[in-house]
């Protein structure tokens, strides 16, 4: 019998980016009081269709009583400390998420020169350097700091759920698993219908880049051994088949590199 994800007490609303991706789902478990997991991005039509989306299922911001961010980034992030202030909740995020939303002033502005570095060793210039720089900084815009009170890294408990770290598409990817059902949020980690994409990160002073394809695929084949039942992922709609779905997105990846090698690129 297929499940659904109101059998484990969860409901999701549908939020608007300003980006070129689906609708960010923040997940509602219904708790006394409410925990949510992610917060959307910050712009009024994110905010009120979580207010409105709250009042669909009858609640209000003051039921929330806590926020578990998935991974950093601003879709995600964006308008947490506006619910935080709003709702009196606590937010739970990776470590390395708590420092980078503390310091979201000075990294955005820092972020700025340390991203045009990374754009031009990969060779971009001209208009297609200036382009991405414009982008770079519009998306800030969309964000803002926030308090996280709660650091969680892998091996933890939070909330009753299992946390794994699994880095790759951010460095501070988090899934969260109930440890009975097999129950997992999966945030941008893993996704049905899109390939979750191991972005760049430019490396601030004292930080270490990241390999993002190599720890990505170590952490798609890590998710693939945990038997997850379901998965309420990011964005799009939710899925049962998380073994293969992981499995498929690691034989893209490798028909990828097998291409590039093709071309005598490297």
């Amino acid at each position: 019998m297929s499940q659904r994800l109101s059998d484990f007490g969860v409901d999701v609303i549908p939020l608007p980016t300003p980006f070129l991706v689906p609708a960010i789902n923040v997940y509602v478990i219904k708790r006394d009081p409410l925990i949510l997991v992610d917060a959307g991005p910050l712009m009024d039509e994110a905010w009120d269709a979580l207010v409105s989306g709250l009042a669909r299922l009858g609640y209000t911001m003051s039921d929330v009583g806590a926020v578990i961010v998935s991974h950093d980034h601003l879709d995600h992030t964006g308008q947490l400390q506006r619910l935080l202030d709003e709702s009196g909740a606590v937010a739970y995020a990776h470590p390395q998420a708590k420092k980078q939303l503390a310091e979201y002033d000075e990294r955005a502005t820092k972020g700025y020169d340390l991203f045009g570095d990374l754009m031009r060793e990969m060779g971009a210039e001209g208009d297609d350097l200036n382009i991405a720089l414009d982008d770079f900084r519009m998306d800030r815009e969309y964000g803002m700091a926030a308090h996280v009170e709660y650091s969680i890294d892998h091996g933890d408990e939070a909330l009753g759920f299992e946390v794994h770290h699994v880095p790759g598409h951010s460095a501070t990817d988090l899934l969260l698993v109930d440890p009975e059902t097999k129950f997992a949020f999966t945030g941008d980690h893993l996704l049905r219908t899109i390939n979750p994409v191991p972005l760049l990160r430019a490396s601030y002073p004292g930080e270490p880049r990241g390999k993002s394809l190599v720890e990505m695929r170590k952490s798609l084949e890590y998710t693939a051994s945990l038997g997850l039942s379901y998965c309420a992922p990011g964005h799009a709609e939710c899925f049962e088949d998380a073994t293969r779905v992981a499995e498929g997105v690691l034989r893209r990846q490798a028909r990828k590199a097998d291409k590039i090698l093709e071309t005598n690129v490297l």
